[in-house]
């Protein structure tokens, strides 16, 4: 029996060191902290803020009022003042553009016009000197017939002979190079033609424009669009401005106020951020491990984690792997913008699968072990009694 006792001891001892010990044979994290992505609710217009509905950690509804700023009506009339100038300006400089592309485009159909009659006229010649080529190539061939009857009758010579078919070979040249004139001049002409039945159409595109009237009409995109949004944002102002001194803004997701920027009677401009709220569905775990567990751990890997509250262990799936080599913060959008604890750490996502990490649990510090995408029992085991003295030593 005391055999037994002591078998007993050596094996619970064994396994324990074992369990304390797993990190090198399990990826655990020597920083995790549970996290969640946050919405900026920005101020809608300039003003002060008049009254503040709601308190950080507080549970907020969508729709729910945050928020109230008095505006500053002096201020919202000088910006539509300001910006009535500016549309004045911006038309006033799309009418020049206007006006200087349609003299451009006026311009080169004058242009066109100008090389349509210097082509026709080329045309009319090429047809002409064709007329002549032919004629002469014409006389040419029954020269050549000629002479070969007169050359086997021995009344010319062969040299006489040959000057007669190379002036045959040369008419037939002549021909063929006023047929080529031709074709090219009548090319010349419908490419002409084209590119001014494409300008009288408004569907044209801009590849038939040349760089000025490119240039003109790119520039005139632009002026229409900055005169469309400064439109739209002096009637968006009117409407503020009709609104009254005051308005409010309401939460746009439900969740927890993680975050106000602002302090009643503080000045906002408009667009500042004035909270950020974390939605439940969103909440996550970042663990930091070491470098050198980079090997070790894959996307899909299951994560137990342990929170310090309580003594339970939540479940985990591995969602993303960054490797940080400068410890830097980042997390621009999420509740904490944590921070590694060193240098040549990695990154590691943790999507929950269990429901009970709560909003309220945001901030809150833990530990984190990886272990394969399905793990045994052996390792759930393991895993826990390793948690389990840790904590308790």
């Amino acid at each position: 029996m005391q055999k037994i006792r002591i078998v007993i001891s050596i094996l619970l001892i064994t396994v324990s060191l074992w369990a304390l010990f797993l990190p090198p044979v399990f990826p655990s994290s020597a920083h995790a902290v549970v996290n969640a992505k946050t919405y900026q609710l920005t101020a809608s217009s300039s003003g002060v803020v008049s009254n503040l509905f709601i308190t950080e950690r507080q549970s907020i509804e969508a729709g729910e009022v945050a928020v109230e700023i008095k505006q500053d009506q002096a201020l919202i009339l000088d910006e539509i003042n300001a910006l009535s100038s500016d549309v004045k300006q911006t038309e006033e400089e799309l009418m020049a553009v206007s006006e200087a592309l349609n003299d451009q485009g006026a311009a080169n159909t004058e242009m066109r016009r100008r090389e349509l009659v210097q082509i026709d006229a080329e045309i009319a010649l090429a047809k002409q000197r064709l007329s002549d080529a032919k004629s002469m190539a014409a006389l040419a061939v029954q020269n050549e017939r000629q002479h070969a009857s007169l050359l086997d009758s021995k009344v010319i010579t062969l040299a006489e002979f040959q000057a007669t078919k190379t002036a045959n070979m040369e008419a037939r040249t002549l021909v063929n190079e006023t047929e080529a004139a031709l074709e090219r001049a009548k090319i010349s002409r419908a490419q002409i033609k084209a590119q001014n039945q494409a300008a009288s159409n408004t569907w044209s595109g801009s590849e038939i424009l040349d760089p000025m009237q490119q240039s003109l009409t790119l520039r005139k995109s632009v002026l229409q669009a900055e005169l469309n949004a400064a439109q739209r944002k002096i009637t968006q102002l009117q409407a503020t401005l009709a609104a009254g001194a005051a308005h409010s803004q309401s939460a746009p997701i439900d969740g927890l106020v993680w975050k106000l920027n602002v302090i009643t009677g503080q000045p906002v401009a408009r667009n500042a951020p004035i909270l950020s709220v974390a939605h439940p569905g969103s909440v996550f775990v970042e663990a930091y491990l070491a470098r050198h567990f980079l090997d070790a751990v894959a996307v899909g890997d299951h994560a137990v984690i342990y929170l310090n509250k309580g003594n339970k262990l939540y479940n985990g799936t591995v969602k993303s792997i960054m490797a940080l080599e400068d410890g830097g913060a980042d997390g621009e959008d999420s509740a904490i913008a944590s921070v590694s604890p060193g240098n040549f750490s990695i990154k590691l996502t943790i999507a929950i699968t269990d429901g009970d990490i709560l909003l309220s649990d945001i901030g809150r510090l833990g530990k984190v072990i990886i272990t394969s995408s399905e793990p045994s029992i052996a390792e759930k085991i393991m895993v826990a009694l390793s948690i389990a003295l840790r904590t308790n030593a």
